[in-house]
C-alpha cells in the first residue's frame, strides 16, 4: 500500500510514518515537506492514501488533495489542520478530503484513526471495483465496508463547532435530537465505556450526557463536528432537509402521545430521532459515489433509498450496539409485533401512521382505541 505524507514538521512527519509502519505491513510511505515535492510526485505516482498538512510553506495543502483525487478518486485523502472553521470544512470537502486530522492531537488517537483508515483501505481493494459506476452495484459493494452517518444540515454541524466550554446540557440535548449523528454518537460512547463495568444500557440522550459527563459531551460532539461525514450534493442535501422534517413532524406527534399514555418520553424521543439512521447512511454513501467522479440520477434516490435503507440501518445499529429496547422501538414505527401490547412500542406505530409515515387506517383507528384514544 502507497502512503504519501506531506507535513512540512518533521516530528510530526516521522511519527506519522513509524504509527503507520506500526500498523500495516505493506505500507510504502514518502515523504514530503512542500507543496511544491508532493505536487512533482503526483505526476508520475498516486499513493492509495494520502495524509497531507493544510499549512505548506509554500502553499496550501487542498492543491496536492485536489490533484490526488483526480489522479485516484478511490483512495483516501486525509486533512491534518487545526482550522475547523465553516469555511475550512467546506474548502477541503470541495477539494476532495475523506478523512480529518486535528490539531493537536493525541497519538493514540491518531493510532486508532489511521488503523481504521487502512482496514477500509484493505477492505476496498479486496473488492471488485467493476461496479463503481453503477450506483446501485457501488451501494450493494458499500455494505462491506464501514457505514458513516453524515451531519443531516450544514447549520447543525456549524452549531456543534461553535459549542464553547459554557454551553449547558439543554443546548447538547437539543442539537443530539436534531441530529443522529450526535445521538448516535454520545450513545454509543456512553454505552461502550459502561458495558464492561455494570452493562449499563443508555437509551436517551439524557442518559448519555449524564453517563459521560458534560465536558466529555462537548469534546465528543466537536470531534464529530470536526470528523464527521457531511452532504454536499444539493439534491442529496434536499433529501436530508426532507427526512429531517419527517423526523420533527414525528417527534411532536410522539411527544404528545407519550405524554398521554404517561409513557416516559426520552427514550421514545431517542428513537425517533435515530429512525432514519438507514436512510442518512445511504445518502452518505451516495455522496461517497459522487466525490469518486460518477454522476447520478436524483430521480434514482427514492428507490434506492427504499432498496437500501433498511440493511444500512441495520449495519449502522449493530455496529453501534445500540440496546435491543432502542431498537425495538425504532422498529415499531414501521412494523409494530403480532400481539404487542407495549403501550411505547404501540404508540411508535400510532405516531407513525398518523403522521403518514404509512397508511392503513384500519390499523391506526385499532390501535387509537387499544390505548383509549378517540378514533380519528
Amino acid at each position: 500500500m502507497k502512503i504519501a505524507i506531506v507535513e512540512d514538521d518533521q516530528w510530526i512527519a516521522e511519527l506519522l510514518r513509524q504509527v503507520l509502519v506500526n500498523i500495516a505491513d505493506d505500507a510504502e510511505t514518502t515523504l514530503f515537506g512542500t507543496l511544491g515535492q508532493a505536487l512533482n510526485h503526483l505526476k508520475s505516482d498516486t499513493p492509495d492514501v494520502l495524509i497531507c498538512d493544510l499549512n505548506l510553506p509554500d502553499g496550501s495543502g487542498l492543491d496536492v488533495i485536489n490533484a490526488c483525487r483526480h489522479q485516484k478518486p478511490g483512495g483516501h485523502r486525509v486533512l491534518i489542520t487545526s482550522q475547523i472553521e465553516r469555511a475550512t470544512v467546506l474548502a477541503a470537502r470541495e477539494a476532495g478530503v475523506t478523512h480529518f486530522i486535528a490539531k493537536p492531537f493525541k497519538v493514540e488517537q491518531v493510532i486508532a484513526r489511521l488503523r481504521e483508515l487502512l482496514n477500509q483501505s484493505a477492505t476496498a481493494n479486496a473488492s471488485s471495483m467493476d461496479g463503481l459506476n453503477d450506483l446501485r452495484a457501488f451501494l450493494t459493494q458499500q455494505l462491506e465496508q464501514k457505514l458513516f452517518i453524515p451531519w443531516s444540515r450544514s447549520s447543525t454541524q456549524q452549531e456543534a463547532l461553535n459549542l464553547d466550554s459554557n454551553c449547558d446540557e439543554r443546548a447538547l440535548v437539543r442539537l443530539a435530537r436534531l441530529e443522529p449523528i450526535l445521538l448516535a454518537g454520545l450513545m454509543h460512547r456512553a454505552n461502550r465505556d459502561q458495558a464492561a463495568e455494570n452493562n449499563f444500557d443508555c437509551v436517551s440522550v439524557e442518559q448519555a450526557i449524564e453517563q459521560l459527563g458534560l465536558e466529555t459531551s462537548r469534546e465528543l460532539t466537536l470531534q464529530l463536528a470536526r470528523t464527521g461525514a457531511v452532504l454536499r450534493d444539493p439534491s442529496l442535501c434536499q433529501m436530508a432537509e426532507e427526512l429531517m422534517q419527517q423526523q420533527t413532524v414525528l417527534a411532536d406527534t410522539l411527544t404528545r402521545l407519550a405524554q398521554h399514555q404517561s409513557i416516559s418520553s426520552p427514550p421514545v424521543e431517542a428513537a425517533i430521532s435515530l429512525c432514519r439512521l438507514g436512510e442518512m447512511a445511504t445518502l452518505c454513501a451516495i455522496q461517497n459515489f459522487v466525490d469518486y467522479g460518477q454522476g447520478f440520477d436524483p430521480s434514482e434516490c427514492e428507490p434506492m433509498l427504499h432498496h437500501f435503507a433498511p440493511e444500512y440501518g441495520n449495519r449502522i445499529k449493530v455496529g453501534l450496539k445500540l440496546p435491543f429496547v432502542t431498537r425495538e422501538l425504532i422498529g415499531s414505527i414501521f412494523k409494530l409485533p403480532q400481539g404487542s401490547l407495549r403501550k411505547d412500542r404501540v404508540v411508535m406505530r400510532i405516531a407513525a401512521l398518523e403522521t403518514g409515515l404509512d397508511n392503513d387506517p384500519v390499523e391506526l383507528a385499532r390501535l387509537r382505541k387499544w390505548i383509549g384514544l378517540p378514533a380519528k
